[in-house]
Order: structure tokens, then sequence, then C-alpha cells
């Protein structure tokens, strides 16, 4: 049996074979089925003697090669010598990334004790390239919709972005939290939209909203709370740092422009604060 879920605007479906707390996170997307998802995945677990794929490697991160296969699209398989000489796990998508097939290694091999959450997050790193072919993309930040207008806060890891955002949450009852850590940002109809998605790091954080997005604001700490427009250039580099990269060099160009286009008609701020209200109502110019 399938499952389907929609997710910024794109309708995925999935066999019924997630763990438990997978299931649970996308439950909150799930909708009827389609005839013709946007994305269809195809699971296969246990396997063994996997072969490599056919097509031209593109590159080689964390024992994870990429490839342009030969009759278009992308594939990729893990291996570690200091775990099997063998293939561990194997992924082929069609062009577009509209057919997805990967096939997963017993999970004693590596060491998996828990819950399988391969395909969950296999689902997540997918959608991170199919975006890119409808004008989205996957952003490192904390994100909030308050009187139906997003706002992005990005900044590394341990600055404070979810910390700000529980701020807003707390002098603003009604803020809605999108995603506390992988939001999405997709231009739909001409208009960028900010978008929950089950992928939410540690917290789990997340709402299946769709709202406009009103403004991107990278944060720093300081102790006197100002709010001021970023030199443009500026934040393109780091947008284009935040946003979640391919590895394709076409599909990292189409990211940039993408990027680009985005900055057109979203204004982008740099907020200097500590944690207090007035960090709230510093960060709220960007609404008012």
């Amino acid at each position: 049996m399938s499952l389907f879920y929609r997710i910024a605007g794109l309708t995925i479906e999935c066999e019924d074979c997630l763990d438990a707390e997978s299931v649970y996170q996308l439950s909150f997307y799930k909708v009827e089925p389609v005839a013709e998802p946007d994305i269809r995945f195809t699971f296969h677990f246990g396997c063994t003697g996997l072969q490599a794929p056919e097509g031209t490697l593109l590159a080689e991160v964390n024992k994870r090669y990429w490839y342009r296969r030969s009759g278009g699209g992308y594939a990729f398989f893990e291996q570690a010598d200091e775990i099997s000489p063998e293939i561990l796990n194997l992924m082929v998508a069609s062009a577009g990334f509209r057919t997805v097939e990967a096939w997963f290694c017993p999970p004693e091999l590596l060491h998996i004790l828990g819950p399988d959450k391969r395909p969950y997050h296999l689902i997540s790193e997918v959608l991170k390239y199919a975006l890119l072919y409808v004008e989205g993309f996957i952003i490192h930040a904390s994100s909030l919709a308050y009187q139906n207008q997003g706002v992005l806060f990005s900044a590394p890891s341990g600055t404070g972005k979810s910390t700000h955002t529980t701020l807003w949450k707390h002098f603003m009852p009604e803020t809605v939290i999108v995603n506390d850590d992988m939001p999405i940002v997709r231009i739909m109809d001409g208009v960028p939209q900010l978008c929950g998605a089950p992928w939410s790091g540690k917290s789990s954080i997340h709402t299946n909203v769709c709202v406009p997005l009103r403004a991107i604001v990278f944060l720093e700490r300081g102790e006197v709370c100002s709010l001021i427009p970023m030199d443009p250039m500026e934040a393109v580099w780091r947008m284009y740092d935040a946003v979640r990269q391919p590895v394709m060099p076409e599909l990292a160009e189409a990211c940039l422009g993408l990027i680009g286009e985005l900055m057109k008609t979203v204004p982008v701020y740099l907020l200097r604060c500590d944690i207090s209200k007035k960090a709230v109502e510093t960060a709220m110019q960007v609404i008012r």
C-alpha cells in the first residue's frame, strides 16, 4: 500500500514501510491518493550484491558517490571499506527526480539498533534536488508565520535561531513556527512562499502551512538590538551558504540563480540582538 503526502506543493507517493516515528512526522502532510504524484519512491530492504550505477562520477561526499546517469537522471551509492567492501546503499533517480528507487543494505551491517530511518532521510535528500526544478530549496533556518506573513531567521548553529523564534511564541502567542531547522522556500505563481516540512532537526517542530515570505533575517548576537538592511551581494552569499547545496554543478548553478531572483522581491536584514522582548520588537519591523 502507498501513502501520499503533499509538501511545499509537491505530492509524494511512498510505500507504507517507514518506521512509526517517521510516519507520524509525515502524517501532518498526508493527502488522498493521486494518479500522478510529483515524486514516486520505491524502496528495497536487506539488499546485498549491489552494483555501481553506470554514468559519470560527479562527486564523492562522506562515502557517497554521486553519478550522472548516461540515460538521464542521477544516482549514488554508499561504500565504506572499513564496514564492507560491498556497496551499502544505492539510489537511482529519473530526470527531475520524478521517480526514485532505493536499495538498502541490512541495517545490522551499519549497526542500526533502533528504527531504520534511512528511507525517511532519503525523502528529504531527494526533495533538496527535486525542489530546484520547481523554483524551490531547503534552507538551514528557523522560521515562523505571524499574521500570515513568513519570516526566516538564519545563522550558524548555536547562534540562537530557535531561541529567537521561541521568544516570538512567548511574547506573540499567535506566532506559528513553520519549521525550526529546515524550512522550504518556493516561488509559486510568482510569489515566494515559506512552507513547512517534517524534517526539523532534533526539535521536530514544524507546521503544515505555506505563507508568503515577507523577509529573511540573519542573526548575530549583540548587546544592543538593531536591524539593518543587508548589502545585496552579501545577502546572496549568506543565503547560498545557508541553503542545502546540491553536488550537481548544473543544479548548484540553478540554486544560485534562484537565490538571486528571490533577493529581487524579498528584503534581507541583519539582526543583532540579545534574548529579550526588545529583540522581538526589533525584528517585528520586518513585518510592519
